[in-house]
């Protein structure tokens, strides 16, 4: 089995247990932008249906003339499969806090409208890590607990 079949069925044990999604690209580098349509197909392939997901281009500190994905780009991508859109830098943290207060505060507004009943006090989110090495890609699963009132 090569590597990459490897990887996606990796991601896909993952999938099934996520309540939010953060899809992360850099806007310094189009191929990571491209690659966002088949992370959502794998998403829609292994996900449940109602997983929040969030687009995020990252490195938005970046000079302008080393931009090659511009915000109206990602703003069109993310307004086409109906998520919200940022842009980041995880260097400033510029909107960093704000991307993952976004995802929970929408994961719990879902779960209270599907659960009336239940009071949501604690969220876990599971987010990919994905770390581009040359060639290869790597998966590093992260569990954020967020703890509302």
């Amino acid at each position: 089995m090569q590597f990459t079949e490897f990887f996606l069925l990796a991601t896909s044990a993952y999938y099934r247990g996520a309540m939010g999604i953060l899809l992360v690209y850099d806007v310094t580098d189009e191929s990571s932008f491209n690659n966002i349509r088949n992370w959502i197909r794998n998403i829609e392939q292994h996900a449940s249906d109602n997983v929040n997901k969030i687009l995020v281009g990252n490195k938005a500190d970046m000079d302008e003339s080393k931009r090659a994905v511009p915000t109206a780009k990602g703003q069109a991508l993310a307004d086409e499969y109906g998520i919200k859109f940022f842009e980041t830098s995880a260097k400033t943290n510029l909107n960093v806090e704000q991307v993952f207060f976004s995802i929970a505060k929408d994961i719990k507004q879902r779960l209270s409208e599907t659960d009336t009943k239940a009071e949501v006090n604690t969220i876990l989110l599971l987010f990919f890590v994905i770390i581009r090495f040359r060639v290869n890609y790597f998966l590093s699963p992260c569990i954020l607990v967020v703890l509302t009132s």
